[in-house]
């Protein structure tokens, strides 16, 4: 690869590095096809188009995942087939869509034999980390644009409008590398769940643009908004996981219906003020439909039940019951999202443990929860017992533990369950 060809792709990839891009989706024919393979693509991909290339005899060199090996092989057909016309031109060295054509058209029922050698790998669904960025859908007359101008950050973003799948973008849109098929489900801890229905020249798998993990863009929104979104996010690595299809997207941004209320704590005797602000809640969450007239009363019934069917409390004459504290306001996070900023900022006033040491409670909550689940049989009775004798329990290792970080985090979990 010449000089100036090497600079221009080095100053795309930069480009591309911070800023997401939608993709253009890919041509029905090579769907679940590896076409979009470089110099900076990983081993597995190289070795996949070697062997392909090999199967059509215009490679004879080893398979070994090396570039450099099948580089001149592979600048050599497109000059061929007239894909390029010298081997220092713009896309000479690029396996995409339009090789892919030429071939097809050139080998036919040989093509399409060997075609499943350049057949994209399924994600593996257990937990892993992704390198997760952001993008957002430009619109004219902002205040800032990343390039200076609305069309520049088109180019970048794309249109904003259709994404890669043919949908239109919505909060909880991934753009995810080609193995991750249109409609996949990733959850990503404190974030929530995402669907993958977009593609990005830069959203890359594992050991390409040196990404060491698979990388995912959130869509962040529109205009302002979205920009401030997508610079504050920056990028992360985040632990995730493939989750069923069914689930649908929980992933919000600054706030989700729940955060606004993170401080609010309610009981019959609060004032009028806040009793309105729990009803609103409820409101919005749809589990209220009468006055927001700031009476206790008219909201205690609703509170009650929904404490009594997410195991907060036994009965309606249990001590807590009708108190909306943070036991109640980490169920309704768990329900209705936190967004992608909030995440768990509504827990910090209770602990003086890091944000990474919360998550990982939770998550230990959630398991306990899933097993009580499963030893109760789904009697509502039998799982608040097994729960209160959790607790009673988790207070006497408290009591032993002679680690104080130890007995920050058990209390920390015995107050979230």
């Amino acid at each position: 690869m010449k000089p100036f060809q090497s600079i221009v792709l080095i100053l795309v990839s930069i480009i591309f590095f911070f800023f997401g891009v939608l993709g253009v989706s890919a041509s029905s024919s090579f769907s679940g096809i590896e076409s979009n393979i470089s110099a900076e693509s990983n081993i597995v991909k190289i070795t996949k188009l070697q062997i392909f290339f090999k199967s059509l005899d215009l490679y004879n060199g080893n398979i070994d995942g090396k570039y450099s090996s099948i580089e001149k092989s592979l600048i050599d057909y497109q000059m061929t087939a007239g894909i390029v016309k010298y081997s220092d031109d713009w896309g000479a060295g690029f396996f995409g869509k339009k090789t892919l054509t030429a071939l097809e058209k050139e080998f036919g029922d040989r093509f399409k034999d060997n075609l499943n050698t350049l057949k994209v790998d399924e994600p593996e669904s257990n937990e892993r980390y992704f390198y997760v960025t952001a993008y957002y859908s430009p619109l004219p007359g902002q205040k800032r644009y990343t390039t200076g101008t609305y069309a520049g950050d088109k180019r970048l973003n794309g249109n904003g409008k259709i994404t890669a799948s043919g949908k239109p973008v919505f909060v909880g849109l991934f753009a995810a590398p080609r193995n991750y098929k249109y409609g996949t489900k990733i959850e990503l801890e404190g974030i929530g769940i995402g669907s993958v229905e977009d593609r990005g020249g830069a959203i890359v798998n594992a050991g390409e643009r040196g990404f060491e993990h698979d990388r995912i863009d959130i869509w962040m929104g529109y205009g302002d908004e979205g920009l401030r979104r997508a610079l504050k996010w920056g990028k992360r690595k985040v632990k995730g996981r493939i989750v069923e299809d069914e689930q649908l997207p929980t992933v919000g941004f600054d706030e989700s219906p729940v955060t606004k209320y993170n401080k609010l704590r309610v009981n019959a005797e609060s004032k009028k003020d806040d009793i309105k602000k729990l009803q609103s809640l409820f409101t919005e969450i749809k589990l209220y439909n009468k006055d927001i007239d700031g009476d206790y009363n008219s909201i205690k019934d609703e509170l009650i039940d929904f404490q009594i069917k997410n195991h907060i409390i036994e009965s309606r004459i249990s001590e807590e019951a009708g108190y909306f504290g943070v036991k109640t306001l980490d169920t309704l996070h768990t329900q209705f999202g936190s967004g992608i900023f909030a995440e768990v900022e509504y827990l910090k006033d209770y602990t003086k443990l890091t944000r990474r040491e919360i998550l990982k409670l939770k998550k230990v909550k959630y398991k306990i929860l899933s097993y009580i689940d499963t030893l109760s049989g789904g009697n509502n009775l039998k799982k608040y017992k097994i729960k209160s004798s959790f607790r009673k329990k988790l207070e006497k290792v408290i009591d032993k533990s002679g680690s104080k970080k130890k007995k920050q985090q058990l209390k920390f979990l015995k107050l979230i369950l």
